[in-house]
């Protein structure tokens, strides 16, 4: 199994005022660049803008909030944490009503956790009514000192993903602090759920 090197992201879920998603705004405060990439993506009024400098990428709505890393070394970290913590801020009068740290692991070989699919007890009856199983979801809230991680295992054809979200769910007008080792944690915390699972992990995708 395999960590999925540019599954790490910070989701912020607020009431933004649209001016601070727009890309001069998100250059000069988030990125401190005055040159930012912007990719489009869909057309007329069903579309939606990212943009990217230095290896972080920012999918901005009005309700959404997404920073994405391209790996997860340390250098990388800093800088996705410096862009999340600008925005917090700089954006002035906002309502944050929650966020949280994702990443992915994924696996090719998916038969360990087939094996786990095929135990569950409905399997039959969905067999009996003439079905064929293409793939399953199981979602998971764990629940730790305090802390929630949500925890989805997909098993799509013959692979397996697995999705970490930690989430964060309070309403407030005062922004946090965001650190490295919150990250760090969390990405430590994920790994050694994989590991129990019984997977052994290899270099990153």
């Amino acid at each position: 199994m395999i960590f999925a090197g540019d599954s790490l992201k910070i989701v912020l879920l607020g009431d933004w005022n649209r001016f601070y998603i727009q890309p001069n705004w998100i250059a000069d405060n988030v990125y401190g660049r005055q040159e930012i990439e912007m990719g489009v993506n869909g057309q007329g009024i069903d579309f939606s803008v990212t943009y990217r400098c230095d290896g972080v990428t920012i999918a901005p709505s009005q309700s959404q909030i997404l920073f994405t890393s391209i790996n997860t070394e340390q250098a990388m970290l800093e800088r996705l944490i410096t862009c999340v913590n600008n925005f917090l801020q700089r954006a002035t009068t906002p309502i944050l009503n929650a966020y949280g740290f994702n990443c992915d692991y994924i696996d090719s070989d998916g038969s360990q956790f087939a094996d786990v699919i095929d135990h569950m007890t409905d399997n039959d009856g969905i067999i009996t009514c003439g079905y064929e199983i293409k793939a399953s979801k199981i979602t998971r809230t764990l629940s730790k000192a305090g802390k929630i991680i949500n925890l989805e295992s997909v098993l799509d054809g013959n692979q397996l993903r697995f999705h970490f979200n930690e989430h964060h769910g309070e309403s407030t007008s005062e922004m946090p602090n965001m650190t490295i080792q919150q990250i760090e944690d969390f990405l430590k915390e994920s790994r050694e759920l994989v590991e129990a699972f019984g997977y052994e992990i290899e270099d990153e995708e």
